[in-house]
């Protein structure tokens, strides 16, 4: 019976009391790494769980933009001592939601996340990640990304998915801290130029992931080509070398070249050893994005039948892959760089 009166009047309280509201956080910025000790400052905080029986010092839940925090001490109903969690450089709203029901307080622009990224995740470059795109004689070329925990036994956090992109089971959640749990299928429904990086928190349960790229006119001839996905240690500033490019007119042929690398990125580009002109990436403008450029320009002058080796140089950190097509059959097949 007390506690049946308890809850009565708590529920009859808290929808009395104004919602609560925050007036300041202290620091406003911190490390993308996380680990900073932020207080919280405002009016309404409760420490209560709604419940049969309610339950008390039980502490709000904080979010910074989508993202939990990593710890939440409730010291009175004004003030709230936060631990940020780590998250990708920008700033973002500050949430704090009560357990008993009295109302949601936020913030915009409440904290920054400085830093170098790489400082505490690890980016995952999608060399593919376009809309179903149609080629020649009908053929249709589909995309799609699958990505997974190493483990089941825990979960892994990555960043950099738009809201017109989607996951298959369970559906995405905030675009940009979607947690994975099992292997899904990521479709790249997303209106993107070539290239995609993903950035996954740095844990002990790293991300899996693989794109295959497949004629779905055809379908029943290939089960489609699979392009790597990059990791940070695959760029390199050092020579990469392409080898067994068909000269033949019967493939079509393109170079894609992606550096992380902020600034003005540049390859020197040779083929059989013949130096051509200098190739300029096009800058990236976010961190989600790969300094990228394409190639189609081959020689044209070999013999048919004959093959070719494609390098390149930067004193950027590159990496570069070529995509061969068969005019006849649309088969592609990729060239990748030799370790």
């Amino acid at each position: 019976m007390r506690n049946a009166l308890l809850l009565s009047v708590l529920v009859a309280a808290s929808t009395l009391a104004a919602d609560p509201s925050i007036t300041s956080v202290t620091p406003s910025e911190g490390p993308v790494a996380g680990g900073t000790i932020v207080i919280v400052r405002g009016s309404g905080f409760s420490d209560v769980l709604l419940g049969s029986p309610p339950i008390a010092g039980v502490s709000p839940a904080v979010s910074f933009g989508s993202t939990e925090a990593a710890s939440v001490r409730f010291i009175d109903e004004q003030t709230l001592e936060v631990k940020t969690p780590p998250h990708l450089p920008t700033t973002v709203s500050i949430s704090v939601f009560n357990r008993d029901a009295s109302g949601s307080a936020h913030l915009d622009r409440a904290f920054t996340f400085t830093g170098d990224p790489q400082s505490a995740f690890d980016p995952l470059l999608f060399p593919v990640f376009l809309p179903p795109i149609e080629g020649a004689f009908g053929a249709r070329f589909e995309t799609t990304a699958r990505v997974s925990n190493r483990t089941f036994a825990q979960r892994s956090t990555f960043y950099g998915i738009e809201t017109s992109c989607y996951l298959f089971t369970p559906t995405t959640g905030p675009y940009d801290a979607n947690v994975i749990s099992q292997s899904q299928e990521l479709l790249t429904g997303c209106s993107r130029s070539t290239g995609r990086v993903l950035w996954v928190r740095r844990s002990g349960n790293p991300l899996v992931a693989n794109l295959r790229v497949r004629d779905t006119s055809r379908q029943a001839m290939s089960a489609g080509v699979e392009v790597p996905v990059v990791q940070l240690s695959d760029f390199t500033n050092d020579r990469i070398v392409l080898m067994g490019v068909p000269a033949d007119p019967r493939f079509r042929k393109m170079l894609r070249v992606y550096s992380l690398d902020s600034g003005s990125v540049f390859a020197n580009l040779s083929f059989n050893g013949q130096s051509v002109s200098p190739i300029f990436l096009k800058p990236s403008t976010s961190i989600f994005e790969p300094a990228y450029t394409e190639l189609s320009d081959f020689p044209t002058n070999l013999p048919a039948g004959s093959t070719m080796e494609v390098s390149l140089a930067s004193p950027s950190r590159i990496w570069a892959f070529i995509s061969v097509t068969n005019n006849d059959t649309q088969e592609i097949t990729l060239i990748s760089p030799q370790p």
